[in-house]
């Protein structure tokens, strides 16, 4: 088997470094990979990062970001709206297509593992499976790291988009139902809603509104937000969101932890029209807020923030705003109509849909990392990429997803104050880390130097036979010079035989007359 991971050269958000997280990912799905041949296409300038995650130099394919946008003519605007929205040409898939072809060189993958929309790759190797993968509906602590798999695609295009039918008919086992139960009361009640910071401030706020609703917002520049919904800014999608909320439905408001658009000001405007708004500055200083206030709501409303699939673990009705993923699992797209939403109750089609995710769409990160497990993944994934096996036998998963829950959840970020005590612990794991990437570094120059000498040894061996090659062609070149010459004189030969024949026709002609 031959796998192809892609990590497209432009980057996002003017930022270079933005995918390197995929790299190292990918870097450890590959280290389990024996016996599996394997390419690294990424942009040349997180080469030093692939070698400092283990990416074997021969397998890493580098290429300048600014060339391959020049080449496809596609200089401007945002590069993965571009092929996510399918805006571009049949000419611009070609071109795309034929850049890699060449970086690519012989190489054919029987899978593409892909974390941005490429579909210029079905073009360029029709016959391999492409997977979209990304971080999956476990991705913050508590809960473990999953991921996805997607043939179909990413948001709107995603398998369970186009099959929702299908999922919305699933049912459970009276086990399966017990197992979901208590996984759902282990992560929300024995661990988030105990550990929630938030509890002192929603408990005030819900002396003035029955009724709660979340809202995360994410940040733009981003096909993951720009391209499922028609709202320019964070601010325009939450001032729309707040215009149709009905007044007596307390709208909590969450920013992304990496990406924090909107100033006190924005705030103080909104709320100065919408008193229902709720916000406070301590959101800011817990990672993945979001998580702990998802006990304090009613429902959640989202463009296509993954807090959105928070709502399978708390019950929790949601309203997706555009077209993306949350379609599939979604109650509605319109917040007016959130009183009728949540009068409407849980349907039971969602534990079935919670238990699908874990049980098939979303393997955990000790499994995608196990190579044995990979390798067999991604061989029936190339025979059958419309069918989710199993991740493990049942009992099993969720036994392991119980064990690997993070139970230290209450992480702040930098902006927080830290005691000295964990300041110093925290130094102390980085000086270790520090150490250990050192060593790793020892041992790969040690391998450098080796790989170099082996090069060496390859450039005199290609010398030597580009020299015969040469030899080849000329002879080639003469063979194709006397076969022109012969070409030419059948063609004369023809035309003379055609001339004779033409002569006995009339002939005949005259002596039947």
């Amino acid at each position: 088997m031959r796998v192809l991971f892609y990590h497209d050269p432009v980057y996002e958000l003017g930022q270079p470094f933005f995918w390197k997280y995929f790299v190292r990912w990918t870097s450890q799905m590959r280290a389990g990979l024996d016996g599996v041949q394997c390419r690294f296409l990424l942009a040349d300038h997180l080469v030093d990062h692939a070698r400092q995650s283990g990416v074997p130099e021969d397998e890493m394919v580098p290429v300048r970001e600014d060339r391959f946008r020049a080449f496809v003519e596609q200089r401007t605007g945002n590069w993965n709206s571009f092929w996510y929205e399918r805006r571009y040409s049949d000419d611009s898939l070609r071109r795309a297509a034929s850049f890699l072809g060449r970086a690519l060189g012989s190489f054919v993958p029987d899978v593409i593992l892909t974390h941005s929309p490429a579909p210029f790759l079905r073009t360029l190797f029709p016959s391999a499976v492409l997977l979209h993968f990304e971080a999956g509906l476990m991705k913050f602590p508590p809960f473990p790291m999953s991921f996805y798999f997607d043939p179909c695609g990413f948001f709107r295009d995603s398998w369970p988009v186009k099959h929702v039918e299908t999922l919305r008919v699933l049912g459970l086992t009276r086990e399966q139902q017990q197992e979901i139960d208590g996984l759902r009361a282990f992560f929300t009640e024995e661990l988030l809603r105990p550990s929630s910071p938030f509890r002192p401030v929603m408990d005030e706020e819900g002396k003035r509104f029955r009724r709660k609703v979340l809202v995360p917002l994410q940040f733009n520049r981003f096909f993951g937000f720009d391209s499922q919904c028609p709202f320019a800014s964070q601010f325009e999608f939450l001032r729309w969101v707040l215009d149709r909320t009905p007044s007596d439905i307390g709208v909590v408001v969450t920013q992304h932890v990496y990406f924090e658009t909107l100033e006190p000001e924005a705030f103080a405007f909104l709320r100065s029209r919408h008193p229902n708004l709720i916000y406070h500055p301590v959101f800011s200083d817990y990672n993945t807020a979001s998580q702990f206030l998802c006990a304090d709501v009613d429902a959640i409303v989202t463009g296509s923030s993954s807090v959105g699939l928070q709502s399978l673990w708390w019950r929790l009705p949601l309203v997706a705003v555009g077209e993306t993923h949350l379609s599939a699992i979604a109650d509605g797209s319109d917040p007016a109509q959130l009183h009728q939403i949540i009068d409407a109750g849980w349907p039971s089609w969602k534990d079935a849909l919670l238990h699908w995710y874990l049980t098939r769409y979303c393997p955990l990160e000790s499994y995608v990392m196990s190579g044995p497990w990979l390798r067999s993944f991604l061989g029936r994934m190339h025979q059958d990429p419309d069918t989710f096996p199993l991740i493990d036998e049942e009992p099993q998963l969720f036994r392991r997803i119980r064990a690997e829950a993070i139970r230290d959840i209450g992480r702040a970020t930098p902006s927080a104050a830290r005691s000295f005590e964990l300041l110093a612990s925290e130094r102390q794991r980085a000086l270790e880390a520090l150490r250990e990437e050192l060593e790793q570094r020892g041992a790969l120059i040690d391998r450098l130097s080796s790989e170099l000498e082996q090069r060496a040894a390859l450039i005199d061996r290609l010398s030597s036979e580009l020299e015969q090659r040469a030899a080849v062609i000329e002879e080639l070149r003469i063979e194709a010079e006397r076969r022109a010459v012969l070409i030419e004189e059948l063609t004369l030969a023809v035309r003379e035989r055609e001339g004779r024949l033409a002569q006995f026709e009339a002939l005949r002609e005259r002596m039947r007359s």
